[in-house]
């Protein structure tokens, strides 16, 4: 059964990225640092006064969008302008013909044109919902779950009409929030997942335990199902980033009874692990104190390849430690776990293989620190029944590949 509510974003973590900051570069002036923590959180409010969903802006349902006023006011004007000049060109030939002319062609303009501004008020309306999970089917998903009246699966949605259904999947100690401003922009029905115990309201919440790898991929793919049935006929297509990349990797191993009878449309992997080399951030999560994980977060920040990428991983440390850091440390040690059993590509190149039976076309991005891995697996895109072009690289930090604007050209390119 699924459920919608609207809520409003997170607040403002100026303050937390500061002291983050001071933290990770502890000679620098307490000027810059203020100025650095400034820029960041201007920059994620932009982002999010994008999609109109500052903090303190409720979001909006697609059920009846309240167009401002100037949007009416241009549309009434639009109206008598075109009627006035479809009449003045008929008037030559006959008084009443211009004036019945006049009045159809002002109605048709006024129409038109509310129509055209509605449609573009209503590309940003992004609900909140989500998925309930049964008792029943969360115990036989998860054996020793004490959870007794089932869970939720939290998902944004942007509902548009389009042939096509994207599902996106977060990475590891995010959310579905991540693809939000992608989701206000895009054109394509599309629903972003959090996976069970990653909403910031289960942190406190005893009856939300870690589970394993496999349940989240499994309540992942009841996900899947439940969406494809709800709205049957549409091509299903799937975004995983980072984590949620591997876990769209593992889903035949770990949930391949769960999909039978679904087919994929299109999927797109950015920066997936790949070997036990690339599993940086899983590791350091893996290893994190529960009690103080801030040097481990820290290491986060120190990675960042740019201005620009510890923009996004500023937010990233701040969203983590808001989360059940149990949760993210069973999470990631079972995905560096995986890929610690091969320093190649053999299990990389063995998972996709078996992907790609569930999906029509499969395309890889890999971030700037991932580079070196481009040529040895466009060589082996063979072996999976892919093309060297199915395999990418993007001149971009690994969190830079969440940009709304990146996320869309990607998903047109694919999608046409």
């Amino acid at each position: 059964m699924m459920s919608e509510r609207h809520s409003g974003p997170s607040g403002s973590f100026r303050r937390l990225t500061r002291d983050l900051l001071g933290r990770a570069l502890p000679d620098e002036p307490t000027g810059e640092l203020d100025n650095r923590a400034k820029m960041i959180a201007d920059e994620v409010k932009k982002a999010r006064l994008r999609d109109g969903l500052a903090s303190g802006v409720e979001e909006q349902s697609l059920g009846g969008p309240q167009l401002p006023g100037r949007f009416a006011f241009n549309a009434g004007m639009a109206g008598p302008v075109v009627g006035a000049l479809v009449g003045l060109l008929l008037l030559p030939y006959s008084s009443v013909a211009a004036l019945i002319a006049a009045a159809i062609g002002s109605g048709v303009a006024s129409l038109a044109l509310y129509g055209g501004l509605l449609r573009r008020k209503q590309l940003t309306g992004v609900v909140e919902g989500a998925l309930q999970i049964t008792p029943d089917t969360l115990h036989a998903i998860d054996p020793g779950n004490k959870k007794k009246d089932g869970a939720l699966l939290h998902y944004l949605e942007a509902r548009r009409d389009s042939e096509d259904l994207v599902i996106l999947l977060h990475g590891l100690g995010l959310d579905a929030s991540d693809f939000r401003t992608y989701l206000a922009e895009t054109k394509y029905h599309a629903v972003a997942l959090t996976l069970y115990g990653f909403n910031v309201d289960e942190k406190d919440d005893e009856d939300y335990s870690p589970i394993s790898l496999k349940s989240h991929a499994r309540l992942f793919a009841l996900a899947l199902k439940e969406l494809q049935t709800k709205h049957p006929g549409k091509r299903l297509s799937l975004v995983g980033f980072s984590v949620g990349a591997d876990i769209i990797l593992m889903l035949s191993d770990l949930a391949g009874d769960v999909l039978l009878g679904l087919d994929f449309h299109r999927v797109l992997l950015l920066d997936p692990n790949v070997n036990a080399k690339t599993t940086t951030i899983s590791t350091r999560m893996a290893g994190m104190n529960r009690e103080q994980p801030l040097e481990q977060l820290l290491e986060v920040l120190n990675a960042a390849e740019g201005i620009d990428d510890l923009v996004y991983r500023c937010e990233y440390v701040v969203k983590t430690a808001q989360k059940d850091i149990a949760q993210i440390q069973r999470h990631a040690s079972e995905i560096s776990s995986f890929w610690r059993s091969d320093p190649g590509t053999d299990l990389f190149i063995k998972s996709m293989t078996k992907l790609g039976k569930l999906a029509s076309d499969i395309y890889v991005i890999f971030s700037l620190g991932q580079k070196e891995l481009l040529e040895g697996l466009q060589d082996r895109a063979g072996e999976c029944g892919l093309g060297r072009e199915n395999f990418r690289w993007a001149a971009s930090g690994h969190f830079q590949l969440l940009d709304p604007s990146f996320l869309r050209r990607q998903l047109d390119l694919l999608l046409r």
